[in-house]
This record gives C-alpha cells, structure tokens and sequence, in this order.
C-alpha cells in the first residue's frame, strides 16, 4: 500500500468521474477527490472546497503524483462564466501542481474544444493551451456526446424523446457528424489511456466509431423501436436565431446560447481500436424501458 500512486481529482461528484476513479484498482492507486459536495459511500478520502478557493485544499496536493482536472461549468446563460470558472480555475491548479511538483497532469477536455465552437468550446481550448504551454508531462482527453449517462441531455434526451413522443424537433444542417460512445466505453478508454500514459504528452479524442447527424439517429430509433415518431428540423439560421433571442431576453428554453456553437463548429474524429457497445444496442436497451 505505501507504493500507491496518489492522485488527485477534481469534478469526482460526476458520474464520469465516479466511473472512472472506480476502475483505479484500490491496491495500487489513492484517489483524493476534490468536490463542492459531501460523496455518500464514496471508497475514496473526499475533500469539500471550492476550485477558485484553494486555501482549504492545495495542501493536497503534496505528494500527489497526479492531477485529473474534470471540474467544469458546462451549461451558462453567461459565457463570461466559463471563462472564469474553466480557464481560471485550470490554471489555479497548473500553477499549484507545479509549485508541489506533480509530475503528471490529465485534463479532461471536450471535442467541441475550439476556437470557434461558443463559450464552453472556447473555455476548453485556453486551458488546454494554458496547459500546453506551462506544463511538462500533460494529457488531454476530449470525450465525444455520451450515452448511458444519468442527466436527461443530449443524445439521451433525444432517444428518450423518440421513444416517449409523436414527434421531436432536431437541429439540422450539421456540418460534423456526432459520434456518440457510451459512458462504460468512454470510462474505460480513459483509464487505457491514464494507466498507459508515457513521458510524452499528448491529446486524444475520444469518441464512438459511427457518425450520425440527429435525422439519422431519430430514423434508427424508429427502425430499432417500431415508432413513427415523426421528425421536424430546424434549420441552421433558425437556431443562430434562436440562440441570439435566449441571450438577449435570458430565457431558458432548455438549452444555453453557446450550444448552438458546440452543434455546428468543427471537431476532429478519432479511430479507436476498441470494441464498442454500439448505439444500436443502447436504443433496443432503452425502447424495452420506457
């Protein structure tokens, strides 16, 4: 037990996260989770504290031979909040994993990291540059839209709306095609690549081997399930135009301003040697539940 590699955690409320630090086996890995709220049950030492406070918890930190950062905002109606949670608060941590001298840092990023992909999108890629460029041994990882998780968004959302409804409106005209993963696989990709890490820094996407844009994955739901749940697009401009009235009278209409972003802008693909739990198999799963 003495030669554990001690790793430090942050967003370990998260289902992904809770996941993920669930398959480190106990004998050779001490997690330490960073959180904003207590964690009933939880096998591993929980620390309370919030990221921009870091008085009640960079001391940590010592000895810590590894930082995974999944802390993040990822719904705001003011995408100045991104920045200062996401951006700030990843380069708070950098700068006190290298004052304790962590020798390796993973990130938790997103595919819709970008320069052109609205607030959250835009978030993820200065933290990921910030860490680029002001630490030595990094890992990024950026996950693809996720299914089999416990929030009712996305993909989910939209599976368990075919499923339950007559019809569902979808966005259309996508440029980049989803490629959704399940949670099980996502976890487990990341944990082949955090246990496996060498010297070299790097980043992998990590996403699910078949692209869909939300027409497609409706009309599969309907072939797998026997529906007829009948599909209404909208179109691009309609969901620009959308998007610039929620950020002008601050609605909440189910989604924030900069998803729209996260819909069109460009996102890279990865192909992962990995056998996949198909999306296929997650709908005929679900169409018997609901």
């Amino acid at each position: 037990m003495q030669n554990r590699k001690k790793i430090f955690v942050t967003g370990i409320s998260s289902l992904l996260l809770q996941q993920l630090v669930a398959i480190f086996p106990a004998h050779s890995y001490q997690i330490i989770g960073l959180s904003r709220n207590s964690i009933p049950n939880s096998n591993n030492q929980i620390v309370i504290g919030d990221m921009l406070q870091p008085a009640g918890w960079e001391h940590h930190l010592k000895d810590i031979d590894m930082v995974i950062h999944g802390a993040a905002i990822t719904h705001t109606l003011h995408e100045a909040t991104y920045m200062a949670v996401n951006v700030e608060s990843t380069k708070l941590l950098i700068d006190l994993s290298k004052k304790y001298k962590v020798k390796e840092f993973v990130y938790i990023s997103s595919r819709t990291a970008g320069l052109k992909s609205g607030g959250y999108g835009f978030s993820k890629y200065m933290a990921e540059q910030y860490l680029i460029e002001n630490f030595k041994n990094y890992l990024i990882l950026r996950p693809s839209e996720i299914f089999g998780g416990d929030k009712n968004e996305g993909i989910e959302k939209l599976i368990h709306d075919v499923l339950s409804k007559p019809f569902v409106f979808y966005p259309s005209q996508l440029e980049h095609k989803l490629y959704p993963i399940g949670m099980a696989d996502t976890v487990q990709i990341m944990y082949n690549f955090i246990s496996n890490k060498s010297d070299d820094s790097s980043i992998q996407t990590i996403n699910g081997p078949v692209g869909y844009d939300f027409n497609e994955i409706i009309s599969l739901i309907n072939k797998i399930a026997g529906k007829n749940t009948i599909s209404i697009p909208i179109p691009k401009f309609v969901m620009y135009l959308l998007k610039k009235i929620i950020s002008l009278f601050n609605l909440k209409l189910g989604i924030v301003p900069d998803q729209v972003d996260r819909l069109y802008c460009e996102k890279e693909i990865a192909f992962l040697d990995y056998n996949f739990t198909t999306l296929e198999n997650y709908i005929k799963k679900k169409s018997l539940e609901i």
